[in-house]
């Protein structure tokens, strides 16, 4: 067992809880709690080794706080400025002017949705800029522009006849003959991104939907690229097929010779 020894000095409580002699009060603590440990009892330890600790930490803090008390605070004197020639004033900062309300949205077609366009924006003081819009907008999208992007748009995709955007999926609608309704097949359209050829099964033709994974809105701001939806419907035009059709032709033909 230790002998039981008094805290006399500082250089003494610092050797307990094995601090250096520059180490400053905020790593006090740290080393009282690391010594306190090793000397539990509890952990192997000493109960006379964990009674100097804890007055090596006492007197440490006593000291310390007694120190901070006895020093007067003082005031540093202001410096008498040399006198010279006083500078020129500087112009007072002037306010950025507010950017404008966004004003009712700006529409675009689904074709400038999937390949991005250029649109020249006015704004109500008069001011023109040059708009690059990029690819993938969706309606409710926002665009920012102008020297710090202080401007900004919304952007809504108008649909047309037989096609609508619904997020970044693009439908449309696609007239079939009956014939492929129920047997499937090749179905050729013309897409944003150009003309497109699908094999369709018997079961997506007789339900009357195909999805094309990945030919819907290219992907913007982390969202993923979209779908296509083929909605087929029947039409009686694209009844006949190809060869009885060249056949009928075909006998027109010889019958007005």
């Amino acid at each position: 067992m230790t002998p039981v020894v008094d805290i006399r000095s500082e250089l003494h409580a610092r050797a307990i809880l094995k601090l250096a002699l520059d180490a400053p009060p905020s790593t006090w603590r740290a080393a009282f709690q690391r010594e306190a440990k090793a000397a539990h009892p509890d952990r192997g330890g000493d109960s006379e080794r964990m009674r100097l600790v804890i007055e090596a930490y006492s007197f440490l803090k006593t000291a310390d706080l007694s120190a901070k008390q006895a020093r007067p605070e003082t005031k540093a004197r202001p410096q008498p400025k040399a006198a010279g020639p006083k500078p020129p004033l500087e112009p007072e900062p002037q306010a950025e002017p507010a950017p404008e309300p966004p004003g009712p949205p700006l529409k675009i077609s689904i074709v400038e949705a999937f390949r991005g366009a250029e649109r020249m924006v006015g704004l109500k003081s008069g001011q023109k800029f040059k708009v690059r819009l990029p690819s993938g907008l969706q309606t409710g999208d926002t665009v920012r522009f102008g020297a710090k992007g202080e401007h900004r748009l919304t952007i809504e995709v108008e649909p047309i006849a037989r096609a609508e955007l619904k997020g970044a999926d693009l439908w449309l609608v696609v007239g079939v003959s009956r014939e492929f309704l129920k047997e499937g097949g090749r179905v050729e359209i013309d897409s944003p991104l150009g003309p497109r050829m699908f094999w369709v099964s018997r079961t997506s033709a007789a339900r009357g939907l195909y999805r094309a994974p990945g030919e819907g809105l290219p992907a913007r701001n982390g969202r993923e690229r979209g779908h296509l939806f083929l909605k087929f419907e029947a039409d009686d035009r694209l009844n006949e097929r190809p060869a009885k059709s060249l056949l009928a032709r075909f006998a027109a033909v010889w019958a007005a010779e």
